[in-house]
């Protein structure tokens, strides 16, 4: 029998079973309702890891940003920030080109330009990302120490932004961005007046948001999106819409924005209680809004049954959980 390498197998749950399909390279060639399901779930561990990103990572030591002219820039990841997020996977940093500029330097070489490959590995000696780093020597007047540090941090963080598919959220680390650029921002907002050289007045800070409005936004949120899923769901708005990776960290007048938006959507939202009434029309309408087979619908709202209210099946939740569980899958049908 031919050996069917590891990424070329598909687990998904049937009937509470896990079945193994051996499938071409190409996701594309996947049973469409397996590849429907396994869309489904790498969404929802998605939504989780961005929650936890708004809660774990602190600003100014995880990630940070710098003013350039005026603007803040978009959050940049940090080293501490990369490796709690590689802790938290699971992950491990490795460096397989390091070794070759360990030998250089042993041998005397000259050595201009770093360049570091990092793979992140799983714990079983899986490669699930790989990134890379590359640092100028001169740019640290040939210290060379410097220099490969530089380069095998910048080689974790974006191998960390590849395999979180956190760069919608952050840049590189702040170094890569260059302090020339933030040295000629802190000239421009330099005005000469009669030839004497003065700090133009900096922009007042927008006033962040009080604790009354952060309880109303958690009230909204978990009204629309439910408890179990409001923490995931609303740190990934506010970091789409704002650029910022914590709730708490919205100014007043954002929050503002969140909370209208919220309850309008929250007064608009049907009546779902008497949307269904029963767990069979619970699952025909599963199958009809996410395009699933029945068999993958009953297991999908057995799995929001067991996350959302902690049931192990459809089977035993009442009429209320029934309309939960119909919202939800309204939320999921429309994303």
């Amino acid at each position: 029998m031919a050996h069917i390498h590891e990424h070329e197998i598909i687990e998904a749950p049937i009937n509470g079973v896990v079945a193994q399909e051996a499938i071409s390279t190409n996701p594309l060639d996947m049973n469409p309702e397996q590849f429907k399901a396994g869309l489904a779930r790498r969404k929802e561990n998605r939504k989780a890891l961005m929650g936890w990103v708004g809660k774990a990572l602190v600003e100014d030591v995880d990630f940070g940003s710098i003013t350039i002219k005026g603007h803040k820039s978009r959050p940049s990841l940090m080293k501490p920030g990369a490796e709690k997020i590689c802790g938290m996977l699971g992950l491990t940093p490795t460096f397989p080109t390091l070794r070759d500029y360990e030998q250089i330097i042993l041998e005397g070489k000259p050595i201009k330009l770093i360049v570091i490959r990092c793979e992140m590995m799983s714990g079983a000696g899986q490669k699930i990302a790989e990134g890379v780093g590359a640092r100028d020597v001169t740019k640290d007047y040939g210290d060379l120490n410097k220099a490969l540090k530089m380069a095998l941090k910048s080689a974790q963080i974006d191998a960390t932004l590849r395999c979180a598919g956190l760069s919608e959220i952050f840049t590189q680390d702040i170094e890569d961005m260059g302090l020339a650029d933030k040295n000629q921002a802190v000239e421009d907002e330099i005005r000469v007046n009669g030839g004497s050289r003065a700090k133009a007045k900096p922009k007042p800070k927008p006033d962040p948001m009080s604790d009354a409005q952060l309880k109303k936004i958690w009230a909204e949120a978990n009204m629309y999106w439910g408890k179990d899923e409001a923490d995931g769901e609303l740190h990934l708005a506010v970091q789409k819409k704002y650029g910022v990776t914590s709730v708490k960290n919205l100014s007043k007048s954002q929050a503002s924005e969140i909370i209208e938006g919220l309850s309008a959507s929250n007064k608009k939202k049907p009546d779902v209680a008497a949307a269904v009434s029963n767990t069979r029309e619970l699952i025909d309408i599963t199958v009809s809004m996410l395009g699933l087979g029945k068999t993958n619908a009953v297991t999908h709202l057995n799995h929001r049954a067991k996350s959302l209210l902690g049931k192990n099946t459809i089977d035993d939740i009442n009429a209320d959980e029934i309309a939960r569980i119909f919202a939800d899958v309204e939320r999921t049908a429309k994303q």
